[in-house]
């Protein structure tokens, strides 16, 4: 049988060079996707683990002021460090209000030790005389109410905020 000049074959024997080129490119896309949404979830995963080690510090730093003396034990009045306090050393601290304007890198335990692993974290405190009808609100005078604010930070970002409030003793 002889076929005419305008038929062709049904059957080919193999694919093209655009079929390939076209499966090629649908595939790379697959893989930047792929890759990407990998990417996303270790990201988020990250944030997510500081975020936790974040909170854990600032509990850990709010316990700590927290279980001090509302006030100074001896009888002082003054506001923050009085003159038997150092600084730099939280050990000295007899009181909640000492801790105001404290800020330690890497975060240490109450003793005084760093704490292993921390070297990008950052602690810090801020203590406020606080209103007891709004403790929001900052009072300019002794009101029987401190609002500790702490703030930890990894590489200079803040990760975590925690704000907690210390009554005057009884």
């Amino acid at each position: 049988m002889i076929r005419p000049a305008h038929q062709s074959r049904t059957s080919r024997s193999g694919i093209t060079l655009i079929e390939c080129a076209g499966a090629s490119i649908i595939l790379g896309l697959m893989i930047t996707a792929g890759l990407r949404a990998a990417a996303g979830a270790g990201a988020a995963q990250a944030i997510s683990a500081r975020a936790l080690t974040g909170s854990l510090l600032a509990e850990g730093l709010v316990n700590e002021v927290s279980a001090l003396a509302y006030a100074e034990p001896s009888g002082g009045t003054t506001f923050g460090l009085d003159a038997a306090e150092i600084a730099t050393d939280k050990a000295t601290f007899d009181d909640v209000d000492d801790f105001d304007n404290w800020t330690e890198s890497p975060p240490k335990a109450p003793g005084g030790a760093a704490i292993s692993g921390m070297s990008r974290w950052t602690r810090s405190v801020r203590v406020y005389r606080a209103l007891a009808s709004a403790p929001e609100t900052n009072s300019v005078s002794e009101s029987g109410l401190k609002r500790i604010e702490v703030t930890v930070s990894y590489a200079g970002r803040v990760v975590y905020k925690l704000n907690a409030l210390r009554a005057s003793d009884p």
